[in-house]
């Protein structure tokens, strides 16, 4: 057995990984993953998927929605509740995964978040009423709240300053991809085979992206549970809401994801109408 002492001492501006950043020591400060190191990779590739399976989750009704009209013979306005209870329940639960992730770490709780929405997804189909469906909705956005609510602050421990953005656009092209993927599934399933098979196919899609973040993701190595500085969650909340430019940038995300999503309620049911 060879002891402390013996060991040979490291050189100078050597830490132990390629290009000398390696990981952290009790006497370096933790720098992030950088462009070429494996690890940047596959959290970029984690996000990814993770992004993907979120929105896939939270917009494949929308496709659904003719479907969902005409099995339960409802309007449009109503079936439409189904895309809102869930970006609904995605929004009012961002700021409690946030304080969970604080605690318990961030690539912890987005699994969590992740498995609790499968769970909740693939007991869909089993609703024996538009309302039931509705609340089941609800309950899968309040589960997927954890991945919009960490991501990004998972990227700024773990990635180094200065490719924090790269890695930030792979996500959010996770999203855009997933939401698009989720509304072709659900679409397509629905119209050929029923609004439950529809949700189903996009649950099993999710699935196998969940299974790449879960399995990709290496372990966290710049989350220091409960170090958040000497504010309060409330406190930076409050100080958020006094600030009138970040009022206005949240009243344009606000006003145009509204758009966003009235317009793509409404579309699959204009599209199969003449002279569509």
């Amino acid at each position: 057995m060879v002891s402390g002492t013996d060991l040979p001492a490291a050189e100078d501006g050597d830490t132990g990984q390629p290009g000398g950043r390696g990981a952290p020591t009790t006497t370096a400060p933790w720098l992030g993953w950088d462009l070429g190191d494996r690890e940047y990779s596959r959290i970029a590739l984690g996000l990814f998927a993770a992004g993907f399976a979120t929105f896939a989750l939270v917009f494949d009704a929308q496709a659904a929605l003719p479907a969902l009209s005409a099995a339960f013979a409802t309007t449009t306005a109503t079936a439409a509740l189904t895309v809102s209870a869930t970006t609904l329940g995605l929004a009012a639960s961002v700021l409690v995964w946030a304080v969970v992730a604080d605690r318990i770490g961030r690539v912890a709780v987005m699994r969590l978040s992740l498995a609790a929405a499968l769970a909740v997804a693939l007991c869909l189909g089993l609703a024996d009423g538009l309302w039931q469906l509705i609340a089941l909705r609800g309950l899968l956005g309040v589960a997927l709240g954890a991945v919009p609510a960490v991501a990004m602050a998972y990227l700024g421990e773990e990635l180094a300053p200065g490719r924090v953005s790269i890695a930030a656009g792979i996500f959010v092209a996770g999203n855009t991809v997933g939401g698009i993927a989720g509304r072709l599934v659900a679409g397509l399933g629905s119209a050929w085979w029923g609004w439950q098979v529809g949700f189903a196919l996009v649950a099993g899609l999710a699935a196998t992206m969940a299974t790449v973040f879960w399995l990709v993701l290496p372990p966290p190595r710049g989350f220091v549970p409960g170090d958040r500085g000497d504010y309060r969650l409330r406190t930076r909340i409050l100080f958020q809401l006094k600030d009138p430019t970040m009022l206005g940038l949240y009243a344009q995300g606000f006003l145009l994801m509204g758009s966003f999503g009235a317009v793509y309620n409404l579309l699959g049911y204009r599209l199969l109408d003449e002279p569509f």
